[in-house]
């Protein structure tokens, strides 16, 4: 896996990867994870800078209150407007470029929650091993949406989310 020198570079590579955009989807809906601090915590782990459990722990945190406060809102205006269904999506058919903004918005918030994970976590908490990377990006990001939502997550719904990172 080749890996950009920048968080943000590796989440819109990986997110433009066939089959990442469903597998995502699920664990955002289904699994109420953040895309966005999972695909930071992988960028972590395959860049050799895995953060300290506890710079960790802080990071999960900070990306719960930044979903509940900032991404969900702006991800169910966007949903809205884009499904045409609701009272506000009918309003906005005189305004279509309103459900853009809201997408830009959205994108905006996620490179926001990513560089603030990376500005405010140190360098590496441990030195990247050499070993079997399929099955250190299943744990990376078994661990990651553990601290995230205090749950186990599906494993197969991790396991496809992980192939085609």
């Amino acid at each position: 896996m080749e890996t950009p020198d920048e968080p943000w570079s590796f989440v819109v590579a990986t997110y433009a990867r066939d089959g990442v955009k469903p597998a995502a989807l699920a664990l955002q809906d289904e699994d109420g994870q953040c895309v966005s601090f999972l695909l930071w915590r992988l960028w972590r782990q395959v860049s050799g800078r895995p953060p300290a459990p506890s710079d960790l722990r802080t990071a999960a945190a900070a990306a719960r209150a930044f979903e509940a406060e900032v991404l969900a809102p702006l991800r169910s205006a966007r949903r809205a407007l884009g499904r045409g269904e609701s009272a506000a999506a009918r309003v906005a058919t005189r305004r279509p470029s309103l459900y853009q903004a809201l997408l830009a918005a959205e994108m905006e918030a996620e490179r926001t929650l990513i560089e603030t994970l990376e500005g405010s976590t140190p360098g590496a908490g441990a030195v990247k091993r050499p070993g079997d990377e399929a099955a250190d990006v299943i744990e990376t990001l078994r661990e990651a949406a553990r601290l995230y939502s205090g749950t186990e997550i599906d494993p197969g719904r991790l396991a496809a989310f992980a192939a085609h990172c």
